[in-house]
């Protein structure tokens, strides 16, 4: 028999949802099939009138359509009654009515997680690889000072860890891990506590507000503990646990490292960046501030396998002050560290009917951090910290130490500190939901699982798609901002490109919530607007690289004007980012290299 004889195999267009599960041949009977009709069930053909959609389409649309549930929730509430802070449409984590509840569990059981990809070009380390790149760099090579070679864009960071300056190799571990075992306090007692005690409120004043994580009382406790043990000999004072101890120490380096100055980064006049960390009238204290970290490190590398709160808010903090102090490797090291401490203990929190704000928003920023660094420095695999994302809840909208009571009036501290916290919570809370959002773009466009789509015909147009929906998404995000996450009556940053030039999706139609304080710090304003510039951009490379890759038959390509189109986005998305962080004096506390990427 030859092989035109053999029948054709049939083969349904759409099987039912019953029969795919049971992974069972349909025959697509309408409206119950043969298989549905036996057992007596619902028979359901899922999208059985629309074409057949890839998974990653599938799982955008998914979670653009939960997003868009969630903000005409918000917007009907805030029609009925004043909107409380919980009705955010960023704080889809927060407990929802039971109408929500049940309207969104069905759709979400069966949405994969979106989970970093393992491998991807979005970094910078892809376009410095580009041909057209590396013959740019070959041309200014020629001139006067010729640059270093290295093989990836990111590798300048690692050339000090691999060589024989770290400080590892050059210095011996000190042989005191106590706070006053130091000469720095040798002179005057009372002076030297006070000035610490002065540091702790510069450290919540300065840094904490970049990067909310601890509890101003729990750090002051922690202190008035050392102190009593080690200075005034009080044994009957509890014993400070070591995480606690390390987290301590950590604050006091911030705090130093704010306190000299030395983390406002200028350029000056001659285009030379000014040293961050040259010899200052303020030695004494650069001294203590190094000798601190030394400690820190000691402990660090004591409690290393703890996995408690305070053993992983103590390494974000380690690398949070690491990347101030411009040593990118040893940041993302101690990120790295925080991630896989904060999927460990996620696993378990996750099993629990309450978690606690302090690990919420721990979560979430060591989310943020290790995200951004995994966006452009790809040296590990991710944490995995990211599977959990679905199950941590956001920061709660109000602090666990004051409560809202209606019987019982607000002190203005009260308030104060109620309205600190809603801020904080707002401020987690988006900035989390764009980093989520950047790494669907990068699993949806950079995978290297992906990469097979570039050697299709119709890439163009499937490119020109997906960036639509991508970009859609990415503005209705910032259009749907509280606008005083967006606002600084104070202006204390010049903000280049005020908002009276920055695109609409920055320009927040949202009204002040009441309650909340009216305004953001600058810089917190100028990372969300970074982040905003970054995403126009990561969305729309792809069309610059389809470009230089098909340079040679772009001319007559169908798709020639819709894609120069998304590459001026794409060159745009660029300048804005240049011109937002384009200030006289950088605050490097703010840690830009991993919050400005992505």
């Amino acid at each position: 028999m030859s092989y035109n004889q053999f029948p054709h195999r049939r083969r349904v267009i759409q099987a039912c949802v019953n029969c795919r599960m049971r992974k069972t041949r349909c025959d697509a009977a309408q409206p119950r099939c043969g298989l549905c009709a036996s057992q007596n069930v619902d028979c359901v053909y899922r999208d059985a009138k629309q074409p057949k959609i890839d998974y990653n389409t599938q799982v955008l649309l998914e979670r653009m359509q939960l997003l868009e549930d969630r903000i005409l929730l918000s917007t009907s509430s805030s029609q009925a009654q004043r909107a409380p802070p919980e009705a955010s449409p960023m704080s889809h984590h927060d407990p929802q009515p039971d109408n929500l509840h049940d309207s969104t569990t069905e759709s979400r059981e069966p949405v994969f997680e979106v989970q970093i990809p393992l491998s991807h070009t979005a970094n910078a380390n892809h376009v410095f690889s580009w041909s057209l790149v590396q013959t740019l760099l070959s041309e200014n090579s020629t001139d006067q000072q010729e640059l270093p070679s290295y093989a990836d864009a990111t590798e300048v960071f690692f050339q000090e860890q691999q060589s024989s300056k770290h400080p590892s190799t050059t210095s011996q571990p000190l042989s005191s891990w106590k706070l006053y075992d130091s000469s720095y306090f040798s002179s005057s007692r009372d002076d030297s506590i006070a000035r610490l005690h002065d540091l702790i409120h510069l450290y919540f004043t300065k840094v904490n507000i970049f990067f909310p994580l601890l509890s101003k009382s729990n750090i002051l406790n922690i202190f008035e503990m050392v102190t009593a043990r080690e200075v005034y000999g009080n044994d009957e004072t509890a014993t400070v646990d070591m995480p606690q101890y390390g987290l301590l120490l950590v604050v006091l380096c911030l705090a130093l490292l704010s306190s000299s100055g030395q983390s406002d980064i200028c350029i000056e006049k001659n285009r030379r960046y000014s040293q961050p960390f040259s010899n200052s009238s303020n030695i004494p204290e650069d001294q203590l501030r190094s000798e601190l970290w030394c400690k820190t490190r000691l402990i660090l590398g004591y409690v290393s396998t703890d996995m408690s709160l305070e053993a992983a808010q103590a390494n974000m903090l380690a690398s949070i002050y690491m990347g101030a102090s411009g040593a990118v490797a040893e940041a993302f090291h101690w990120a790295h560290a925080t991630a896989v401490k904060c999927e460990s203990m996620a696993r378990l929190q996750a099993k629990n009917e309450s978690i606690s704000d302090g690990f919420r928003r721990l979560y979430w920023i060591s989310f943020i951090y290790e995200c951004d660094f995994i966006s452009e420095i790809s040296i590990v695999s991710p944490s995995g910290i990211a599977r959990y994302e679905d199950k941590i809840p956001y920061p709660a909208f109000t602090a666990e130490n004051h409560p809202i009571s209606p019987s019982v009036p607000e002190s203005s501290e009260a308030n104060s500190i109620r309205s600190q916290e809603e801020l904080v919570a707002f401020q987690i809370t988006t900035n989390s939901a764009i980093r989520r959002f950047l790494n669907t773009v990068n699993s949806v466009v950079y995978d290297d699982k992906e990469q097979f789509r570039t050697r299709r015909s119709n890439y163009a147009s499937w490119l020109l798609r997906i960036s639509e929906d991508l970009w859609s998404h990415h503005s209705a995000i910032y259009r749907n901002l509280p606008e005083f996450l967006l606002s600084n009556p104070s202006q204390d940053v010049p903000m280049t490109g005020a908002d009276t030039s920055s695109p609409a999706s920055l320009q927040s139609p949202t009204a002040r919530i009441q309650g909340i304080p009216v305004g953001n710090n600058s810089w917190n304003i100028l990372r969300l607007k970074g982040r905003y510039y970054a995403g126009q951009y990561i969305i729309h490379r792809p069309f610059i690289e389809f470009i230089v890759l098909n340079i040679d038959n772009f001319e007559s390509h169908p798709c020639k004007d819709a894609v120069l189109k998304r590459s001026k986005s794409c060159l745009d998305g660029c300048t804005g980012f240049i011109k937002v962080f384009d200030v006289q004096t950088v605050n490097s506390l703010t840690c830009l290299f991993p919050t400005g990427m992505v």
